[in-house]
């Protein structure tokens, strides 16, 4: 499978990101495709930064209420430490969730980018009911993988927060991981399409392509940690995973 793709470093992922927002404002008849997963992201973004955020607050150690000095710095370092995390774990939960509602939405995008830069969808051969179906159990079972595999890493990272010298690395660490989990959640899509559906493969593909995979799902963290831009996480990623699929293929002739 690798000899049939080309090589493109960290800013070509890096590209295909900034390339994701301009193609949608472009194209009309993506706008459709991109509303719902926008109203779902709304409704999950509210749920999880409350929740979070009060699970922090139960977390802050008691007896810090008094004015000496130790107490202020101490709670100050204490709250900015739980903001970064609350933004980080309420995005953790903000990407399982809204990624699963805002698959089928995310698939009909991407298969319409990938008609708009190809003239069709790749992988697009007929197939009878029974099996469409078996694929579709497949592709299940597969991103349950997925997802229990994420959430393993997450809380293996998550307990080394409690080890005092290994703290300070937590959030570059997850952030990383999520990085390269987003990647392959939205090269998923392009990859089913032609038969990749087994976890082991996908994960195979991405390692092939960590450089580009790391620069796409860095700066699609990134946004997913700012409030408001990420309410168009979803639909961003689903354009510009396409678009770093054809980039890596090699096949990207855009016709309209």
């Amino acid at each position: 499978m690798q000899t049939r793709y080309s090589r493109t470093g960290f800013f070509g992922g890096v590209s295909q990101f900034l390339r994701a927002p301009w193609f949608i404002l472009r194209h009309p008849s993506l706008w459709v495709w991109c509303l719902t997963p926008l109203a779902i992201n709304i409704v999950v973004v509210v749920l999880t930064w409350w929740g979070v955020g009060h699970l922090t607050e139960q977390m802050m150690p008691a007896g810090l209420e008094g004015s000496q000095w130790w107490a202020v710095a101490l709670r100050w370092i204490l709250e900015a430490i739980f903001f970064v995390a609350r933004l980080l774990f309420a995005f953790v939960a903000f990407l399982i969730i809204g990624s699963v509602v805002a698959a089928p939405f995310n698939e009909l995008l991407s298969q319409r980018t990938e008609t708009l830069l190809r003239g069709r969808a790749g992988g697009g051969e007929g197939t009878n009911a029974s099996a469409w179906l078996r694929q579709a159990l497949v592709i299940i079972r597969e991103e349950l993988r997925r997802l229990a595999l994420y959430l393993g890493i997450s809380l293996g990272i998550l307990g080394l927060s409690f080890v005092g010298v290994a703290a300070p690395i937590v959030p570059p660490l997850q952030l990383l991981v999520t990085a390269v989990f987003i990647a392959l959640d939205y090269l998923a899509y392009p990859l089913e399409r032609r038969g990749v559906l087994l976890l082991r493969d996908k994960l195979a593909f991405v390692r092939s392509h960590l450089a580009a995979c790391l620069g796409f799902g860095l700066l699609m963290a990134l946004v997913g940690l700012i409030p408001v831009i990420n309410l168009f996480f979803f639909p961003i990623g689903a354009v510009g995973g396409t678009l770093l699929f054809s980039k890596l293929e090699g096949a990207s002739s855009e016709r309209v």
